[in-house]
C-alpha cells in the first residue's frame, strides 16, 4: 500500500513506479476531479478511471475487498473517508468471489485492520495483496464524498519488471 498527498507529487513522485505516475498524472490532466460520476477510459483496457460520489457508511455495513487483475489508486475529491486496510491472508473468510467475472473477492470482518483516513488530495494504492474496506464514515457521521478510482491492470505491472 502507498499513501501519498497530491499536493507533494512533485517532490515524491521519482519514488512511484510509472504505472502509478501515469494513474495520478490522469487524475490531473484529464481534471477527472471535475467530472461527472462514470467511467473514463485512459489506456484502453489497461487503465481506466471510475469518479465515483457514494455516502460513507459505518464500518459494519461496509465489506473488505480485494482484486486479482487491478492495483487501485483511490483520491478523495471531497468529504472524507476512513478506510480500514490488512493484509490479505488465508485465514481471510470469503464471502462473495468474484474474481474470474469482476475482479473482485468480498471477505468477512478480521482483526487487525489498520484506519487509513483520507482528506482531499490525498490518495492511497492498494495492491492485491492489500485488502481494503473504503467508504466508510468518520467520527460516526456519514457523509457524501466524490473520489477518483484509478484501475491499472497487472499487464502493466508485468510489463514493467520485464523491463
Amino acid at each position: 500500500m502507498i499513501f501519498g498527498d497530491m499536493r507533494h507529487y512533485e517532490k515524491e513522485r521519482h519514488t512511484y513506479p510509472a504505472a502509478i505516475r501515469k494513474g495520478l498524472e490522469s487524475i490531473v490532466d484529464l481534471k477527472l476531479a471535475e467530472r461527472e460520476a462514470g467511467r473514463y477510459e485512459i489506456e484502453e483496457g489497461l487503465m481506466f478511471a471510475l469518479v465515483q460520489e457514494p455516502v460513507t457508511k459505518s464500518e459494519q455495513e461496509q465489506k473488505f475487498e480485494s482484486h486479482e487483475q487491478h492495483v487501485d489508486i483511490q483520491y478523495l475529491v471531497i468529504g472524507t473517508e476512513s478506510i480500514r486496510v490488512l493484509r490479505h491472508s488465508d485465514s481471510l473468510k470469503v464471502t462473495e468471489d468474484q474474481l474470474a467475472d469482476k475482479d473482485y473477492a468480498l471477505y468477512e470482518d478480521a482483526e487487525g485492520a489498520s484506519d487509513l483516513l483520507l482528506k482531499p488530495g490525498q490518495f492511497a494504492v492498494f495492491y492485491p495483496w492489500d485488502v481494503h474496506k473504503p467508504c466508510c464514515s468518520v467520527g460516526g457521521h456519514d457523509q457524501p464524498i466524490k473520489k477518483v478510482v484509478i484501475k491499472i491492470h497487472k499487464r502493466l505491472w508485468e510489463e514493467a519488471g520485464a523491463q
